[in-house]
Parts: C-alpha cells; structure tokens; sequence
C-alpha cells in the first residue's frame, strides 16, 4: 500500500509514502490486535491479472470468482511510515479452492508485490464505506497534520463514482462482491 499526499509542514505540502511493512512489528501487531482483536495479520502475494483495475478490490475479486470460483476474504490492507504512523484499509482478497489467499488488484505505486493483510471477521462490506483506521506512533506536527488530511482525503476520494460500477450491467455480479446481482444490490445507490 502506498499512498501520495500532501501534509502540511513549515516548507508547504511533502509526499508521504505510506508503505507495506517490511516486518510485523511489536507497533504493527498492537495495531491489528486494536483493529481486529481475533485475527492475525499476513502476508499476501499480490498477483494482479490483465483485466484487474487498481483501487477496485471488490469488483476484481468478484470478477475472478465468477471466472473461477472460490470466494472472498474481507479485512484490513496495513500500512505505515514506520515508527511514526500506522493504518488500516479495508480490502478483499481472494480465496482460491485451496484456501490460498491472492490479493487480485494492482498497487498504483509500485510498492512491491505483497501486502500486509488483517483478515476481518467483523466487517463486510456492503456497497457503504468503511473508513480507515489511523493510529499516530509519534506525537509530532508532521504525523498530526496527516491524522487530519487522512479523513479528509478519504471522503474525497469516496465522492468519485468508481468506474467498475459504471461499466455493471443489471444481471451482472454486484461489483461489491456481495454476490447479488447489480440490480437488486447497489444499482441503484449510483
């Protein structure tokens, strides 16, 4: 997971790079346990096929289980600046037929190939969005300024109607992979 945005310092706006862990550390672990006390976080391949559009998890994921079976795994994309920010977004993966779990959709950022992934048996998600969980892992203006552009930055970007739900026909497999059908799930919330 990697994110560009701008937070506001003394000299103006800076890139920040919110990454994949490279480990799982005491500070991660803490974080998943707040977000998702049952469940352990893991690591996934991310192997994105030909058609899967980046940011559009939900409707990749359906797409390949129409294609190919198996199902879905809702949960938390983790990511971090490491010692000073942590957050989880919620994400799906797939479930191929022997329980492996694939994360189907590209990075935008050339972040690697895998993702550290916090399965979730608490949430689904349900054409509604589910925000971002955020913790500061340093008290200074910096990290401050980024748990306030973080909220605000994630409303706008959910005000854009995404593209998969453009292109869903009424009988087609709901792009949020609730496994209804376009018609008589969020067909007509757009």
């Amino acid at each position: 997971m990697s994110f560009d945005f701008p937070a506001f310092g003394g000299a103006g706006p800076v890139p920040i790079r919110i990454r994949v862990p490279t480990d799982v550390t005491s500070a991660v672990l803490d974080f998943c346990k707040e977000v998702e006390p049952s469940e352990t976080p893991v690591f996934i391949q991310v192997t994105p096929s030909d058609w899967a559009k980046p940011l559009e998890c939900y409707s990749n994921v359906a797409w390949q289980i129409r294609r190919y079976g198996g199902r879905s795994q809702y949960g938390w994309r983790i990511g971090e600046i490491p010692n000073e920010f942590i957050e989880a977004e919620f994400h799906t993966v797939w479930v191929d037929d022997t329980r492996r779990l694939v994360d189907l959709t590209p990075t935008v950022s050339g972040d690697g190939n895998r993702i550290l992934f916090l399965p979730s048996t608490s949430k689904i998600y349900q054409c509604q969005c589910i925000p971002n969980v955020r913790k500061a892992l340093a008290n200074t203006p910096y990290v401050m300024n980024l748990m306030t552009l973080g909220p605000l930055i994630e409303r706008q970007r959910l005000s854009v109607t995404p593209q998969a739900y453009d292109d869903a026909k009424p009988n087609d497999p709901c792009p949020c992979a609730s496994g209804k059908k376009f018609k008589k799930c969020c067909q007509y919330r757009w």
